[in-house]
């Protein structure tokens, strides 16, 4: 099986292409994974094989079949998307499916429908979906993608082959993205990378909408107003990022990087995580070591509660109220 270039997650690669390649196709697939990590490009380069009347590897990208499912309009493969919200996939969508699939294929041998975001699904859709699953017909496969698969329904995941994406090796999402963009500084891939935790969907997506750029500009405004004697002028900072989600999402992942940076040159080593080694050496010629190790984990911290944290502004408000704090403390 050919994966078209998908990078990293070589264990959901080699079950997919051990499932394709013996013929042994499960009816019902779920793809899991964090915002960024390749969920919908891989269910895709899955629908693709799915459908290839090719000859020898598959996908072969040269066939009708192929052809059709690069360009997103094959008759035989189905994007139904719900909302990012809970419950905003609706019941009414799965339906839908349940009478589309039904029908058999109009062109290939097999009928493919990707279903996005199936965790905001209600459990009354996930029971219908269940039913759906249960007994498919023999032509149907279903791509059920999710952000993470406990918040699907044991009884749906029974029923499913599971497939886990994540980040990617630095150098290969670094290739990945020098790849797909000629004109992409392989430093500016590197530090991309880094702030996305290897996932090259967010990577691409901050260089692109300007949000790494903003953060590292951001970054030189925050280190001057850490090491100042202003309290309110750096907590008012906050309301910034409140302001500007990209911006927020790109500077909480810079942030670990930056104390990791200033860590590593406070010890006498080059470091180049974060890009903005101005910044990190004003830092490591301010801070003790100690005062460093505790900033790194209150950004650490906040880093990894953004997704699940609702209350979005109080948690900037408290995360520039303890970085202060530590300041001061240490």
């Amino acid at each position: 099986m050919h994966f078209l270039q998908f990078a990293g997650n070589t264990r959901a690669k080699e079950l997919a292409a051990h499932a394709f390649d013996t013929g042994r196709i499960p009816h019902a697939l779920l793809i899991d994974g964090p915002a960024g990590s390749g969920k919908r490009t891989f269910a895709r380069i899955l629908a693709q094989t799915a459908v290839c009347d090719g000859t020898g590897e598959k996908p072969c990208g040269m066939c009708r079949q192929c052809r059709n499912a690069l360009a997103l309009h094959h008759p035989d493969i189905i994007e139904v998307e719900g909302g990012k919200g809970p419950r905003s996939f609706p019941i009414d969508a799965v339906r839908q499916v349940r009478a589309s699939a039904a029908v058999g294929p109009n062109d290939a041998a097999r009928k493919v429908y990707i279903l996005i975001h199936v965790q905001n699904m209600s459990e009354q859709a996930q029971n219908a979906l269940l039913k759906l699953i249960e007994e498919p017909p023999a032509y149907a496969l279903f791509l059920l993608i999710c952000d993470s698969r406990f918040r699907v329904l044991p009884t749906v995941r029974s029923r499913c082959v599971e497939f886990s994406l994540g980040p990617v090796p630095e150098e290969e999402a670094v290739a990945a993205l020098c790849a797909q963009d000629a004109e992409l500084h392989e430093v500016d891939a590197h530090a991309a990378v880094r702030m996305a935790g290897g996932l090259i969907g967010q990577a691409k997506q901050g260089l692109y909408d300007g949000s790494f750029a903003a953060s590292r500009a951001f970054c030189e405004t925050f280190a001057s107003a850490l090491i100042g004697s202003a309290p309110y002028a750096f907590l008012r900072l906050s309301g910034t990022l409140e302001k500007d989600a990209a911006l927020c999402n790109a500077f909480l992942a810079l942030l670990p990087l930056l104390f990791r940076d200033a860590l590593a040159l406070r010890e006498g080593l080059a470091t180049a995580l974060s890009g903005c080694a101005d910044q990190a050496g004003t830092l490591a010629r301010t801070f003790t070591r100690t005062a460093l190790f505790a900033l790194e984990e209150e950004a650490v911290s906040t880093r990894d509660s953004l997704e699940r944290y609702a209350n979005k502004p109080l948690l900037l408000t408290s995360l520039f109220a303890r970085l202060w704090q530590v300041k001061n403390a240490l």
